[in-house]
Parts: structure tokens; sequence; C-alpha cells
């Protein structure tokens, strides 16, 4: 999924020679935190309200060159680096250039969630477990290996290093809802099962025997 999938072509910016109070009164009536700011045709950068809000209301914004965050994306890009730049910078959008450093078009956050989404596997059926190991014992093969003899396979695998401890997280997204096999197969092998959602197979069966009970009640 590139850039220019999501990218919406309408926004909205402010020139470089206007004053601090027209930036503001900008983001009042888009009821935004952040501005864009342009010089004739070319991107300069964003500000963000509380920067404009300890400035003198008089003053230029190409006077606040130092201050505007660097932040955007090129229509060519993977979607991913417009969700590590508004992640880095606290975003509600994000800015799209072209190669002549032209503002075409920003990503909102709003449509940069479902893609995100979407990339993920979260919005697809399945269970989900998510185990913790060392770096150096993490092996795909035999990860998959263990969720295939349960008659299940891997939708999406996702990985994550956890910045206190160190440990390698890993979420996989299953083809079945049903999960307890799966869970007792990795614990089996002792593998750190750290979340699992799903529909567990105990939980059909006790369905199963409470429609029993109340079909021999109504006898």
């Amino acid at each position: 999924m590139l850039v220019a999938d999501i990218m919406k072509s309408e926004f909205t910016a402010v020139q470089s020679t206007e004053r601090v109070a027209d930036a503001l009164a900008h983001l009042e009536e888009n009821q935004l935190a952040h501005v864009l700011v342009v010089h004739e045709d070319q991107y300069m950068g964003i500000l963000d309200e509380e920067e404009l809000l300890d400035q003198d209301p008089n003053t230029t914004l190409q006077e606040l060159r130092q201050w505007m965050i660097p932040a955007a994306v090129k229509q060519d890009e993977f979607f991913l680096i417009a969700v590590k730049q508004m992640a880095r910078y606290e975003l509600e959008f994000i800015p799209v250039i072209n190669n002549e450093h032209q503002l075409i078009g920003k990503i909102d956050i709003s449509r940069l969630l479902p893609t995100l989404s979407t990339f993920v596997g979260a919005d697809e059926p399945g269970g989900m477990i998510v185990l913790e190991m060392d770096q150096r014992n993490f092996s795909f093969g035999e990860i998959s290996r263990l969720v295939e003899t349960n008659d299940a396979q891997i939708t999406q695998l996702n990985t994550f290093v956890h910045p206190s401890t160190g440990m390698l997280q890993i979420t996989l997204q299953l083809s079945t809802q049903e999960v307890s096999d799966v869970v007792a197969t990795f614990q089996r092998y002792e593998y750190h099962v750290v979340f699992y959602m799903g529909e567990e197979q105990y939980t059909n069966e006790l369905k199963e025997n409470y429609h029993h009970l109340m079909n021999y009640l109504n006898i």
C-alpha cells in the first residue's frame, strides 16, 4: 500500500509571509492543532499551536522556520513511512510532497488507522496469540509447524521488541477462532503465551451441553 493510495488531494496551508495571528485563526477555523506552511508552492514544514501561542502575533511564519516540524512523505513511499512520522511527531495528519518538494496532499489519521488495521490483519476473522521469547530463540518455521499441527494456519505475523526488557513479542493472527489447542501446544513446548483471544473449544462444548439440557427440559 503506497502513500498515493490513501492520500487526500484536498488540504489547506498558509503562506510563510502570513503572521502568527493568521495561522492561529486558521487553526481555530479548521479545528486543528498543526498548520502546514508553504513558501509560494514549496513546502516548508509544520507549526504546532503551542509553539505559535508562545510567539508574537505579528511575527511572520518564515521567521519561525527553526521551530517547524520537517515531517513529510512522498506519494510513491510505502504507507508505513507515514505511520512512523505521525507517531514520531504526534501529528493528526502527514503532508504529502512530490519530487519538487511541492505540497500535493495529506493523509489524515482517520484514513491511516483503517489501512494499518487491514495491514496487520486486525479486521480479519480468526483468533490471536501473542508469544514472548528471547530474540535468539525465534524460529518462524517451528512456530508455524506447531500451529499447523492443530489444523490451523498463520495468516499474519508481527514482531515487536519490548524497549524495557529486550524480549521479542510475536503476534500471530490465525485462520481459526478456536485457539485453545494451539495455546496448549505452545505451552507444552514451553513457549510463554502472553495473551490470546478467540473462541475456545471448551466454550463450544459448554454451549452444546447447555442446548442439550434445554432441549431435555422442554420434553
